[in-house]
């Protein structure tokens, strides 16, 4: 028997972690994982075969399995960063979508290692393989194990899908090898020849054509050559001869306009000649000198000459026009300002007087006469021509007033209709227009006359007069107003008919139109009686009907009372009968003036009618034991046998009560008058009784404003005697300077002064409590509660403080969070800090506000949506709230969109960038003995046919360049 070797324990590397993975492996487990590795890397991702979607009918989309000659689909997709799952369609799918959407189809491949899914267990909902229609968006991406079968567009409102809403141009297509054939006809550009195909079309090419040599009258075969100076007809230049004859021709000038370099040369013409022979240097050189001749060296070039008749190019005009302006030295006719020098005065010869000559000679004539009398005609003038000009003036000064200033002011004005001098000032006048309104004016002889001109009438409230309407008016008489009054006349009594709005005296609604009646206890009818705390409506009198409604008696009136400025109530009840002629009885209750205060009980008045309790109608039964009247007990008795009758007082002595003991131990005792006032050592006392211990109103705590430690102020309270007693307490005074401050709380400062100190326990197990006031001094703390317990060091002894209404504590501190609110802005810039849960569409959200109240950014809030469903925040400024809406982050979740980073959608990228470049379709074009193919822009040249294998090219053949754009292919316009 052979030995069998049983492996009882083996592990196994994961696949994963190991740089080089092989096949399925002896003994390895999970086969199915190393099989779906099996091609990763070595299939590509993407559809070999079906899975074509079209149109399904209605709104559904069909995606067949069939694809040419295959009847099953195929593809492949990557799963994780390990695995490859190949998927196969046996079947065609229908998907139904809806209008107005653009959906994504997508195909989901799933493997996960250890997981079932409903391929190999029913129970499963998990699929292997499905499709699933998403809503497609421009930043929507494929997941892990997917590929996009197509998007389907679908406008709203239509009843069917369309082959043109599907799209596949960003579907991925594979192949897996090619198709070989043997035809030599075939046009298919996805199958390739075989070797039997590339034979046949040798041998028929072979077959069809003879080779021969080609000349300038027929085609054939040709002879190439790299000779440059050949004038051979058969042979062919190469590229070589044709750049060796180029690279020659560069090196020439053309014979048009040459663009000559270097130092070219050229025959020397002789001087004189005139043709379009070219001049060399050495002519022009002795043609220059030629033109010189011998000038002197400061004027042997042009620019010389020129400078030296001033760059004139009509320097003979020039100088004949100058010479045309100077007068001749004979008889000169001189124009214009002609000068000459000015002769002394005195001189008298032949020289030329200039003006200043002459004026000089009659200035000297005037002397200082002014210019406007230096002449005899001037000063005749000036003399009104009057020999006797003296007689004149004398005989008209005569008949002038004396110089005043008040009339020069008003000489000086200019006079005129309608002007209406007045003074401005001292001697000053002026003048203004004069109206025909002013002239009336002045025309009239009495002020009554002016007034009644401008319509006035005197102040007052009677005759004429006009009332101020400013103030208040008494009127002397009955004002009648025929046009109505628009206002309010408050409080007019002598014309008012009718209140405004009515009012309600004792109850009866008056409004001054008619009288009224008012009674004088009001009656309110049958009225429930008044329970517990209730009120009475109503103040003052008020009747009540008794009938069956609570009270004491089934029938009668209740008189209700209840005062005004003191709410205080009663009732008095008067029952009446259900039998004629029967008394009934009558009741009293109160209530005061309060109204939490209830209702008294009902008391029933006793009357001659009535029977009094323990007293007989008649009143006359005996009153045995009535101590209101009797004088003398009837028999006496005896009190510690001493006896008493009740007619006088008696004296009862320590022995006749048996106290004589007692009274001397009362000797020592405490009085009771003065309750406790005179205990001796009340420290002590209420130490051995175990009772609690005040101070007065108040004391100073440490007798300065000092800070303290905790172990000095517990060392003051047992000063005190605070730890003899199970609970101790102080007041500290009002006095800032008198009281110390604690500093080492770690939960702030305790300013003692107006504080209330408890301490309850011994020395050694110690509560002390700290209530401060609300004012406070040293950075203590206002309207708090401190509280210090030390039960011994190795109990962390510490003080803590509580929080009140007054000293709130945060509500993340608390471990609370704030309330529900409307909406995500109701919670308020300034609301406490918290955790609030708003309300928004459909939902609810998350506030979370942090409030510090300070500062240039006092509050900041952010809004957090379920199920990762975007964080938003926003920011107050100052006291201005949140000024701005809601911002969000953008996360991986929530990215952004194209247009909220400024960047191009995919359907924009789509419209505007080249997503794939081809040749187009075929053209051909006979080149031997034919047109040829000219430059034509867009096109390549692509093929060059010699059908009957000569030397000439029979067809060239070309396919335009074209670009894809969005799906729709492009002709290029040039390249």
């Amino acid at each position: 028997m052979n030995d069998v070797t049983v492996v009882t324990s083996v592990t196994y590397p994961s696949p994963e972690s190991l740089a080089l993975v092989a096949d399925v492996q002896y003994h390895e487990p999970y086969l199915s994982a190393a099989l779906n590795r099996k091609f990763r890397g070595i299939v590509d991702p993407g559809f070999y075969a079906g899975f074509l979607p079209k149109p399904g009918g209605g709104m559904n989309l069909l995606i067949t399995s069939v694809d040419g000659d295959k009847t099953a689909g195929a593809a492949s997709v990557d799963i994780g960063e390990f695995y490859q799952v190949t998927i196969q369609q046996r079947k065609d799918i229908s998907l139904a979508l809806s209008a107005g959407k653009k959906y994504a189809i997508v195909l989901k491949g799933r493997y996960l290692l250890g997981e079932d899914t409903y391929q190999v267990n029913t129970a499963s909902h998990i699929h292997a393989a499905e499709f699933v229609a998403r809503t497609y968006t421009d930043s929507y991406q494929l997941g892990d194990g997917e590929l996009l079968v197509c998007t389907v567009n679908i406008p709203a409102g239509v009843s069917a899908i369309t082959q043109e809403m599907i799209d596949t141009s960003e579907r991925i297509n594979r192949t897996i090898g090619i198709d070989i054939s043997d035809s030599v006809t075939s046009s298919r550009s996805d199958v390739a020849a075989s070797s039997l195909a590339v034979k046949k079309a040798y041998d028929l090419a072979k077959s069809k054509y003879t080779a021969q040599d080609a000349s300038t009258t027929q085609k054939g075969l040709v002879q190439l050559s790299s000779e440059t100076n050949s004038d051979s007809e058969t042979m062919a230049a190469t590229p070589k001869a044709v750049k060796s004859v180029k690279d020659l021709a560069d090196t020439k000038a053309p014979i048009e306009s040459p663009s000559l370099t270097g130092t070219p040369s050229a025959p020397t013409a002789a001087q004189g000649t005139n043709s379009t022979q070219i001049a060399n240097t050495a002519f022009v050189k002795a043609a220059i000198t030629a033109l010189i001749n011998g000038a002197p060296g400061t004027l042997d070039t042009l620019k010389e000459i020129a400078a030296a008749i001033n760059n004139d190019p009509n320097f003979s005009t020039t100088v004949n026009n100058a010479l045309a302006l100077k007068a001749p030295l004979a008889s000169p006719a001189l124009t214009g300002i002609p000068t000459a020098p000015t002769a002394a005065q005195g001189t008298n010869n032949t020289q030329i007087a200039t003006t200043a000559y002459v004026r000089a000679a009659i200035s000297a004539l005037v002397g200082s006469s002014p210019e406007a009398l230096d002449t005899l005609n001037e000063l005749a003038a000036a003399l009104g021509n009057d020999p006797n000009f003296a007689t004149t003036m004398t005989n008209a000064l005569a008949g002038k007033q004396p110089l005043d200033a008040t009339l020069t002011a008003l000489a000086g004005l200019a006079t005129g209709a309608n002007k209406l001098p007045y003074f401005t000032g001292t001697d000053t006048v002026s003048q203004t227009d004069l109206t025909s309104v002013g002239r009336d004016i002045l025309a009239k002889t009495s002020v009554l006359a002016v007034i009644q001109y401008l319509g006035l009438r005197e102040l007052g409230t009677s005759g004429e007069k006009i009332p101020l309407l400013s103030t208040a008016n008494t009127w002397s008489a009955r004002q009648t107003f025929n046009g109505g009054i628009t206002g309010a006349l408050t409080g007019n009594a002598d014309t008012a008919t009718k209140l405004k709005t009515a009012i309600n005296i004792n109850g009866v609604r008056f409004d001054g139109s008619t009288n009224i009646s008012i009674p004088t206890i009001t009656s309110r009818g049958r009225v429930t009686a008044l329970t517990g705390t209730t009120q009475g409506a109503a103040t003052g009198l008020q009747m009540y009907e008794a009938y069956n409604n609570g009270y004491p008696t089934t029938y009668g009136n209740v008189l209700h009372l209840k005062g005004a400025a003191s709410t205080g109530e009663g009732e008095l009840l008067i029952g009446w009968s259900g039998t004629n002629g029967a008394h009934a009885p009558a009741f009293i209750r109160s209530k005061r003036d309060s109204t939490a205060a209830a209702w008294s009980e009902w008391a029933q008045i006793y009357t001659s009618k009535d029977s009094v309790p323990g007293v007989n109608t008649k009143g006359n039964q005996d009153t045995s034991g009535n101590a209101a009247t009797a004088t003398k007990l009837q028999t006496a008795c005896t009190i510690n046998g001493v006896s008493f009758d009740g007619s006088k007082n008696i004296e009862l002595t320590a022995a006749d009560l048996n106290l004589e003991q007692t009274v001397e131990l009362a000797a020592g005792a405490l009085q009771k008058n003065q309750n406790g006032a005179d205990i001796p050592g009340k420290d002590t006392f209420t130490k051995n009784i175990g009772a609690c211990r005040a101070y007065s109103a108040w004391l100073n705590i440490g007798g300065d404003s000092q800070v303290w430690t905790t172990a000095q102020f517990i060392s003051w309270l047992e000063s005190q005697g605070a730890f003899n007693h199970p609970y101790w307490m102080c007041k500290g005074s009002w006095a800032y300077a008198n009281n110390k401050v604690i500093t080492d709380t770690g939960c702030g400062n305790i300013c003692l002064a107006g504080a209330v100190v408890e301490v309850i326990g011994t020395r050694g197990a110690m509560t002390i409590r700290v209530t401060t006031p609300s004012t406070s001094s040293g950075g203590g703390i206002t309207n708090a509660q401190f509280t210090y317990i030390n039960h011994g060091d190795a109990y962390a002894p510490g003080w803590r403080r509580d929080y009140n209404t007054k000293n709130q504590q945060p509500a993340f501190a608390l471990g609370q969070t704030g309330s529900r609110v409307a909406n995500d802005k109701a919670v308020g810039w300034n609301w406490n800090s918290g955790v609030y849960d708003a309300d928004i569409s459909g939902a609810s959200t998350l506030i979370l506000h942090f409030n510090m109240n300070a500062g240039s950014c006092p509050a900041v809030q952010f809004r957090v949506n379920y199920k990762n469903g975007g964080i938003f925040y926003r920011s107050a400024r100052d006291g201005y709230g949140f000024e701005a809406n809601w911002s969000e982050f953008y996360t991986t979740t929530r990215k952004p969109s194209a247009g909220d980073v400024g960047a191009y959608t995919q359907a924009e990228c789509n419209s505007r960038f080249i997503t794939g470049i081809r040749l187009g379709g075929l053209s051909s074009v006979q080149t031997w003995n034919g047109p040829g193919w000219s430059d034509r822009s867009g096109y390549v040249v692509t093929g060059s046919v010699n059908g009957n294998r000569d030397e000439l090219i029979d067809t060239t053949q070309a396919r335009p360049i074209q670009y894809c754009i969005n799906g729709t292919w492009y002709n290029a316009g040039s390249i």
